[in-house]
């Protein structure tokens, strides 16, 4: 069951991501894009009153979901990752430290929008996702071993800049 913190965070951030054009499932949203599913996923903290924004992009040629979940994407990501200001993110994701619900979520949505969409939208292209597995460039976010096969690009080549992500653990191929 849902804490009553993350429904209120839930619905706080929905009208951003329907703007945008992502369709709610429980507490994760999608958005088709051309051979692309883009999903945003609120996930609660096993610790205390926090949460992670996580961030997948499912390839829909290798694989028939509809609606994955943020786990089953093929390159997945947290929000946190892409912030400008963590310490400050971080602390507007942690409900344990006051901040008016009108601030945290004004800037919840900003961030949302200002950068975890278009992180979305920047790796939800096929060009862009082969130039950056194939640039040997350390990755900070995860990409699972199937996009290397799929574009044709040896694993070894993604790893040469350092700890690249990529295991199939939750795909199956």
């Amino acid at each position: 069951m849902a804490s009553e913190e993350k429904r209120e965070f839930v619905k706080a951030i929905a009208p951003t991501l329907k703007a945008h054009g992502f369709k709610k499932k429980d507490a994760t949203w999608h958005r088709t894009c051309d051979g692309f599913i883009q999903t945003f996923n609120v996930q609660g903290s096993q610790w205390g009153k926090s949460f992670y924004l996580n961030l997948g992009i499912y390839i829909t040629a290798l694989g028939d979901e509809t609606h994955p979940l943020e786990y089953r994407c093929h390159v997945r990501n947290r929000v946190d990752e892409v912030a400008v200001d963590r310490a400050r993110y971080k602390q507007l994701l942690d409900f344990e430290i006051s901040i008016s619900s009108s601030e945290r979520f004004k800037e919840l949505n900003e961030i949302i929008e200002s950068r975890a969409i278009p992180w979305l939208e920047e790796f939800s292209d096929n060009r862009r996702l082969m130039d950056l597995i194939s640039g040997g460039q350390r990755l900070s976010f995860f990409v699972l071993k199937s996009v290397y096969d799929y574009y044709g690009v040896p694993l070894e080549v993604g790893r040469q800049g350092g700890s690249c992500e990529s295991t199939d653990d939750n795909v199956s191929d």
